[in-house]
């Protein structure tokens, strides 16, 4: 038996509810819409039976709106997280690792000079530095395509 696809419309004359009520259903996640945006008239009918029976028991909620006030109860604790500095946007953050590498960077440099005069060493450790520098450059850069990509390091 194949399962009858009907349009929002029908699907509301079927279970005695307006197009618009259905279209709220769906939008809850009550009723589910198949790939083409049609309804499976008995899936709905069933939904629909279960999400009555809820509402008798006093739950009154259809199984959507719980995710619905699950998004919007994230949704403000990141907007209280930002105002009380708990939480900062990453180009902000990314920002203050760049400032604050590439000053210390510009402090290491020329530190092979400060340290002694013997040209050979003055090299080593300036290839030292500039290695350190690069390496911990790599990384971040890495850590930070991670970062924007949503894959946390």
């Amino acid at each position: 038996m194949t399962a009858k696809h009907v349009t929002a419309a029908e699907l509301g004359r079927h279970l005695g509810l307006s197009r618009v009520r259905v279209g709220q259903l769906a939008e809850y996640g009550t009723l589910k819409r198949s790939p083409s945006g049609r309804f499976d008239q008995d899936a709905c009918r069933l939904a629909y039976i279960g999400f009555l029976r809820a509402q008798r028991r006093g739950d009154g909620r259809s199984p959507g709106r719980g995710r619905l006030d699950a998004a919007k109860a994230k949704q403000i604790e990141i907007a209280i997280a930002r105002e009380e500095r708990r939480l900062i946007k990453m180009d902000e953050a990314l920002g203050f690792v760049d400032e604050l590498v590439g000053g210390l960077r510009s402090d290491f440099q020329g530190l092979g000079a400060r340290v002694t005069r013997d040209l050979p060493m003055i090299r080593k450790i300036d290839a030292e530095v500039d290695g350190i520098f690069n390496r911990t450059a790599d990384k971040y850069q890495a850590e930070a395509a991670a970062l924007r990509a949503g894959k946390a390091g």
